[in-house]
């Protein structure tokens, strides 16, 4: 749609629930999950809707895409092996790696504009790690839960 919330215009259109929506920073692709193959999955497609292809494709639940800030990587959570835990794959879906450790409940993964850093939920609180899943640090704690973390934009 337009900013002013005209011209809107439908994307998807299936039985499944499609959600969890997230632009690529470069060549018109949005990525998001989808439940239309029987369990969740995420898909990109191109920005008008056409050409959605699956990355995921397995029998876990793939949620939560985040590009990379420079589109080349996309971080989701999944339970493809045990609990939920953050990984990250190629743009195309190749390559997928888990980061966080097995058994943590790990999810939403959000990018540092500068790509070095993931910020991620686990056990009710916000954590940061490297890229690469190297030196995880919690960074909130308490009597609240904390969730959905996203990072301050460049300015």
């Amino acid at each position: 749609m337009d900013p002013n919330g005209a011209n809107v215009v439908r994307l998807t259109n299936n039985s499944a629930e499609d959600g969890q929506p997230a632009w690529s920073p470069v060549g018109g692709k949005i990525a998001f999950a989808t439940a239309r193959d029987g369990n969740d999955e995420i898909y990109v497609m191109n920005a008008d809707g056409t050409g959605a292809v699956n990355l995921t494709n397995n029998a876990g639940s793939d949620l939560t895409p985040a590009w990379s800030p420079d589109g080349s990587k996309i971080a989701f959570q999944s339970n493809r092996e045990t609990d939920y835990a953050v990984w990250v794959m190629n743009a195309d879906g190749s390559n997928p790696v888990r980061l966080t450790d097995p058994h943590t409940q790990a999810g939403a993964p959000s990018w540092s504009p500068d790509g070095t850093r993931i910020a991620y939920e686990q056990g009710g609180d916000i954590w940061i790690m490297n890229v690469d899943g190297s030196r995880k640090i919690r960074i909130t704690g308490g009597f609240w839960a904390d969730g959905l973390p996203r990072w301050r934009p460049k300015l």
